[in-house]
């Protein structure tokens, strides 16, 4: 131990030392460029357009004719004529009178069987059309949700421009002024000759009979305008909501996008900043050769109608992966619903993978992996991830340390039908080096081979380089080189080097004829 080195622990009972220390590298394998994220981005803006500019199909709305008050007043005055309590009394005066205490109660309001049967069947005649109004609506909204703002707004001002009926009720005021006139003939049954009595009741019981339809039709009328009013006010919050969805979808797809472009610029940056000789870059095809490969993948012949194709496949994605990222969306939902209620970024993540998936032969990561050269990969990587420590052999029983050297490979997961294979070969180039290497798949948008190989379980009093340990974790940032694993490191979830660290390499003094190889390491 160098006294010299005043930031590591003294070992003096090695069983009170908590065995957190580890050294920690990684190798990574990347396509020298983003074309395939260029090529996605370059094509999202025409598969929104593809969407967005959808049409919706002739004689998919039903016209206004069946929600007309008037048209719904006539169908309605003829159900309640088949009522028995409000059919048609005829020329009989008791009867007359029985269907006059009928009307005049209804008319008050009073609440009684027949009032609520009479409401009920007024909601079903006006709620009947409404509702395959609504469901035409609906199915707009899932096949063109662009058009329906539009549409939604135009049928409101239509519905505000019907006219409403009103009722008429001065018949039923005449059918009390003739009862009031009967009554009083009765009286004086006497006094009049039988001839003029039954003169005077025929002619008013004929005229009752007449004004009878006339109160029934005026009954008809204020209770369908009263449950058409009801139903437009229903009508007109769904067409709110119907518009407000849509408008939802817009913003949803223009989040795609930026989620898209940060992944792009992610991708960039992260291939911008890694430059240092951990990474290994296999180049990849330009913009334009992807976007080539993928016309004729799909075997269309412009990008228009490789837009459409790939909304279909998107589509198609989307309802796969919904029950794993949103469980509570219905796997059969529409596709605008499945936009709204889904992530931006993993919408992002998955239109890159159909975008990956369709690719022209020999474009996918591992065809040009292996086109590079899989043993040379996998040589490189292997090497380069040697952890940056040194315990000078005190990796020992007789201490009780026993480090673990760990070897963990991130491969990506396949897309193209050769892929399967490809890596099949990765996986045997590595276990030819180190048969005890252990293998777990990338998310589903990382195309990046990360080689992670330890030493951990030792306390920093034992290592024999620690001058050299702490130069070179300096030097690291110096050369733009990320020496901690992503998310293993509390301190740095990012990968970054710790600031905290590099202080105790500043409090420290080392003699000039100390010896530091970090340059030559990562040159």
């Amino acid at each position: 131990m160098r006294n010299r080195i005043p930031n590591c622990l003294a070992m003096l009972d090695i069983d009170k030392q908590k065995l957190r220390r580890g050294g920690i590298n990684a190798a990574y394998c990347q396509v020298a460029n983003a074309a395939v994220l260029d090529a996605a981005c370059r094509l999202l803006p025409k598969v929104i357009t593809q969407f967005l500019d959808r049409a919706i199909e002739q004689g998919t709305l039903p016209g206004l004719d069946s929600v007309n008050p008037k048209l719904l007043c006539e169908k309605f005055h003829a159900q309640l004529s088949a009522i028995p309590a409000l059919s048609d009394p005829g020329l009989v005066q008791e009867d007359q009178d029985n269907r006059l205490g009928t009307f005049l109660g209804l008319r008050a309001g009073v609440t009684t069987d027949l009032a609520r049967e009479i409401v009920a069947k007024a909601g079903a005649v006006v709620g009947d059309p409404m509702n395959r109004l609504r469901e035409a609506m609906q199915a707009a909204y899932a096949a063109a949700p662009g058009a329906v703002r539009d549409i939604a707004s135009s049928l409101r001002t239509d519905l505000d421009r019907l006219r409403l009926p009103e009722p008429n009720w001065k018949s039923l005021i005449r059918w009390q002024e003739l009862k009031c006139v009967a009554d009083k003939i009765r009286q004086r049954r006497g006094i009049l000759p039988s001839s003029t009595i039954r003169t005077l009741q025929e002619a008013l019981t004929g005229e009752t009979r007449r004004l009878y339809d006339q109160v029934l039709r005026a009954l008809a009328t204020e209770k369908i305008v009263a449950a058409w009013l009801t139903a437009k006010a229903e009508l007109s919050e769904f067409l709110d909501t119907i518009a407000k969805r849509a408008a939802e979808v817009t913003h949803a797809l223009a989040n795609i996008k930026t989620s898209l472009d940060h992944i792009r610029n992610a991708v960039a940056a992260d291939q911008r900043t890694s430059r240092a000789s951990v990474v290994k870059h296999v180049p990849g095809p330009t913009e334009d050769q992807v976007i080539a490969g993928m016309l004729g993948q799909v075997h269309v012949t412009d990008e228009a109608a490789l837009a459409r194709a790939l909304l279909d496949q998107f589509e198609s994605r989307l309802r796969e992966i919904c029950p794993q990222v949103c469980a509570w969306i219905k796997k059969d939902e529409c596709l605008p619903e499945l936009l709204r209620g889904i992530p931006p970024e993993t919408h992002a993540a998955e239109f890159r993978t159909i975008v990956e998936q369709a690719q022209g032969a020999g474009q996918s990561f591992y065809e040009l992996l292996e086109k590079d050269g899989i043993d040379e990969c996998v040589d490189f990587l292997f090497r380069r991830s040697e952890p940056t420590i040194h315990l000078s052999g005190r990796d020992m029983a007789r201490f009780g340390v026993s480090p673990t050297r760990l070897t963990i490979i991130t491969l990506p997961q396949p897309v193209g039908p050769k892929d399967y294979q490809i890596r099949d070969k990765v996986r045997a180039a590595f276990e030819k080096i180190e048969p005890n290497c252990a293998f777990s798949d990338a998310p589903v948008s990382d195309r990046t081979i990360t080689v992670v190989r330890l030493v951990v379980g030792w306390p920093i009093g034992i290592e024999g380089q620690n001058h050299n340990l702490l130069e070179n974790y300096r030097r690291c940032h110096d050369f733009g080189h990320r020496p901690h694993l992503f998310y293993i490191v509390p301190e740095s979830t990012d990968g970054k080097i710790v600031e905290g660290y590099k202080s105790l390499d500043s409090i420290t003094t080392y003699p000039e004829k100390e010896e530091n190889h970090a340059e030559k390491n990562h040159a």
